[in-house]
């Protein structure tokens, strides 16, 4: 059976409740977040007395809308929104939703590159985790994901009118920021059906 995400439009939670589909998730590709993906929180919750309760809850799986939206479109899940089950391979009413609530966040063009951006990588065979706290929109993985390897890329997505605003200052600094982290910049242009990625890397003569 595929995995249920239920999903709440009002808190924007998508959420993975049963632990087997939670771990089938993380297993399968690192989608989402939980505490029991941590061994270390994990072993200590398992020598708490009473902590049923704080299993339970570390097995829950929280998404993101484009983690949803993507597995939705592959056919992987089944997405319940307010009792109403969408079912990806029919792309009806769950997908539309998601797709408006993500458009009024972040703009519709932002969303879109994003969206766009995250499947192409996925389709490509990396692991795409949220890469806010590098100052970027997404980090890649290899296959196994944070467990295993370290991030290589840190990814910028624009759009074709965003891209044109672009300045060599704006570039030089991402570079430095991403170079500390250890990781190389991946600045990716989408254009409607194109799609143009760029290696930066800073040279020091």
């Amino acid at each position: 059976m595929k995995p249920i995400v239920e999903i709440n439009l009002k808190t924007l939670e998508c959420t993975v409740a049963d632990p087997e589909h939670s771990r089938s998730l993380y297993e399968e590709g690192c989608f989402g977040r939980a505490m029991m993906d941590d061994v270390r929180i994990m072993k200590r919750l398992q020598h708490l007395p009473g902590n049923e309760k704080l299993l339970e809850r570390a097995s829950i799986r929280s998404l993101s809308l484009i983690e949803t939206l993507y597995l939705l479109r592959e056919g992987r899940i089944i997405a319940v929104i307010s009792g109403q089950e969408g079912d990806a391979g029919c792309g009806g009413e769950v997908e539309n939703r998601l797709l408006a609530v993500g458009a009024k966040m972040h703009g519709i063009q932002a969303f879109a590159a994003r969206l766009t951006v995250y499947s192409l990588m996925r389709k490509r065979g990396w692991v795409v985790r949220d890469g806010i706290k590098f100052g970027c929109d997404y980090v890649l993985y290899k296959q196994g994901g944070p467990k295993r390897y370290h991030a290589e890329y840190a990814v910028q997505v624009q759009w074709d009118t965003q891209a044109a605003k672009n300045t060599w200052k704006k570039l030089l600094a991402s570079i430095r920021f991403t170079e500390q982290a250890k990781k190389a910049l991946v600045r990716v242009v989408v254009d409607r059906d194109r799609v143009s990625p760029t290696l930066f890397c800073r040279w020091i003569p």
